[in-house]
């Protein structure tokens, strides 16, 4: 259910498209949604830049992180799914993985705990990414204390999150 949220722009431009020129909706929708995984990837192309630019070494010279930022999104196939198997989740979820990591660098959990439940939902294989959640955690740990970290309410923002993306999975599964 998470990537048909992903591509809700794509189906209300298809729809509002076969309204206009009065073609049918399904062949205008494949290739909207093709033409947004191509720019999901070209957004994932801008987080891993702005990720380097932010909070690795070399933020003096961008043209060097953007050569960086491309050719690790190359090394990755997405850019296939991306512009041959359009109807795969992969840009999309590349995307929502990506919105969560710099989330979590920035330290605004409410926004990584969201981005990370909306990821699970679009692919369940990708409920590990809540390793990043309990990593962060317990560096903030190390870092401040378990009295701090417990007192942020680490363990309930965790909780919740796992608890609602097994939710929203399971209702899923039971319909279909």
């Amino acid at each position: 259910p998470g990537i048909a949220v992903l591509w809700l722009p794509a189906g209300v431009l298809g729809r509002l498209l076969s309204l206009i020129t009065g073609w049918d909706v399904t062949n205008c929708v494949p290739p909207l949604v093709g033409l947004e995984s191509f720019i999901l990837w070209g957004l994932s192309l801008y987080l891993i830049f702005r990720i380097l630019c932010e909070h690795l070494p070399g933020k003096e010279n961008p043209k060097q992180q953007a050569w960086r930022a491309f050719l690790l999104l190359l090394n990755i196939p997405v850019l296939f799914y991306a512009t041959n198997r359009t109807s795969i989740v992969h840009a999309g979820e590349l995307f929502l993985a990506l919105l969560s990591v710099q989330a979590l660098l920035r330290r605004n959990m409410g926004r990584a705990v969201f981005f990370m439940t909306w990821l699970m939902v679009t692919r369940p294989n990708d409920a590990l990414i809540f390793l990043l959640l309990l990593g962060t955690m317990l560096n903030d740990m190390k870092t401040s204390g378990i009295r701090d970290v417990l007192e942020k309410k680490w363990k309930w923002l965790l909780l919740v999150t796992l608890l609602l993306g097994t939710f929203i999975i399971s209702i899923y599964d039971l319909m279909f």
